[in-house]
């Protein structure tokens, strides 16, 4: 089964330096972690595509601005039960920051107490996320389909 790029993006406010702040210190939340280090997880800066031609890249620090990406088979549990856990636990930190993970055209918000349903929500985005694996993709030994 093949290592998935997440990209999560912490929603702190319209300020594009207190966003890049929030997430380098959520990168190096999840890279301290052991259970995330365990879970074979890694995260780190988004690749940046190089800027068209003439432009000066202000324009596209701003949209990267608070965003990382998260690499591995995060979607797989047990991976994804510590990946939604050490969310949790950093959005409740301060109820007014959110993280938004996306794969491809799916994304879904983080907040620090979600209710049931929200969690009912988070669940069926990581469900999905693993029933969409490419065909003739099995889990490899100790990871649940």
């Amino acid at each position: 089964m093949s290592a998935r790029e997440l990209t999560i993006m912490v929603n702190a406010g319209s300020d594009p330096r207190r966003r890049a702040r929030s997430a380098e210190e959520l990168l190096g939340v999840l890279s301290r972690d052991p259970a995330f280090v365990e879970a074979g997880l890694s995260a780190r800066e988004p690749r940046l595509p190089a800027p068209p031609d003439g432009a000066k890249g202000a324009a596209e620090l701003v949209g990267v601005a608070g965003t990382l990406a998260v690499v591995g088979k995060w979607y797989l549990p047990p991976a994804a039960e510590v990946l939604k856990s050490v969310l949790g636990a950093w959005c409740a930190r301060d109820r007014r920051i959110s993280v938004t993970v996306t794969e491809g055209d799916r994304s879904l918000t983080f907040t620090g107490s979600p209710g049931p349903e929200e969690r009912a929500l988070i669940d069926r985005f990581f469900e999905h996320a693993s029933e969409d694996r490419p065909a003739g993709d099995a889990p490899e030994a100790g990871e649940r389909p």
